[in-house]
């Protein structure tokens, strides 16, 4: 398996249409639960909600995946992607605490956030391995079955949910808040929102602080862009091995789009 496959943004974009929980059948409405159970996170990435548009397709992917995702080395590889993503010069901003101070925002407030940042630092990797998973199923790889796992991690991994997420949807947003997705949409180069900046939009004026301190490196996404797939790709081999021809070919260009829209979002938060 090539780690170093080109990261690519598909041209045009497929229709993205995710089935939320909300509208999920019984059956699918299972399938989601047991996804947010197995990766210890609060809702459904928006990656795997389109997935769902086609059934079968992310029952297979999920039915596949599931075992892998609670094993030792599927959250050491998340681990080391976050340790990654991390390392990577655009959280090298400036902090913008004394912005937040000056809006009136206090501690408890900031640590709100934090925590929040924190839930979704810890569930993009998964979601982010999930597509570059369906990618490299979709170009010809499949999950190993030649490499044995450990047992599911039975102990808790993942940070307390907290309660429902709150999000600010675009419908919710006054006109500056709707200009600031506009904006992201527009520098990330995707036509849909990812439930983090949602729900990062709960606090609007911090938001707008954050984003316009990270906009002008996240416009040079191509340049981090790049570097953390080959990362996904390069924690990926312990995990995936290369053998037959997916029969799921046909859906290519759309685990190319999920694996192009997950990842600027574990590398725009900060605090």
């Amino acid at each position: 398996m090539n780690p170093n496959l080109p990261r690519l943004k598909p041209n045009p974009i497929p229709k993205i249409a995710p089935i939320p929980e909300h509208l999920a059948e019984p059956a699918l409405k299972e399938i989601y639960e047991d996804t947010k159970a197995a990766l210890q996170v609060p809702w459904m990435g928006v990656v795997a909600m389109s997935f769902a548009r086609y059934p079968q397709f992310y029952a297979t992917l999920w039915g596949g995946f599931r075992e892998l995702s609670a094993s030792a080395q599927f959250l050491t590889a998340c681990h080391e992607l976050r340790q990654e993503a991390e390392s990577i010069s655009l959280l090298r901003a400036p902090s913008i605490l004394r912005k937040l101070y000056e809006l009136g925002y206090t501690e408890p407030e900031i640590a709100e956030i934090r925590a929040l940042i924190e839930i979704f630092s810890h569930g993009n990797m998964p979601y982010l391995f999930i597509a570059t998973a369906a990618r490299l199923l979709l170009e010809g790889s499949e999950i190993g079955t030649s490499r044995s796992i450990s047992k599911p991690v039975q102990s808790r991994h993942g940070p307390a949910a907290g309660g429902k997420l709150v999000l600010m949807e675009p419908h919710h947003a006054e006109r500056q808040l709707q200009a600031l997705y506009d904006d992201l949409k527009s520098t990330i180069g995707l036509p849909f929102l990812n439930t983090d900046y949602r729900a990062l939009a709960r606090w609007p004026s911090y938001f707008d602080v954050a984003w316009r301190s990270t906009a002008s490196a996240g416009r040079r996404g191509a340049k981090w862009g790049a570097p953390l797939v080959r990362a996904t790709r390069a924690s990926s081999p312990p995990l995936i091995s290369a053998n037959r021809r997916s029969r799921l070919q046909k859906y290519d260009f759309f685990g190319c789009v999920w694996e192009f829209a997950a990842t600027p979002l574990v590398v725009t938060k900060q605090y």
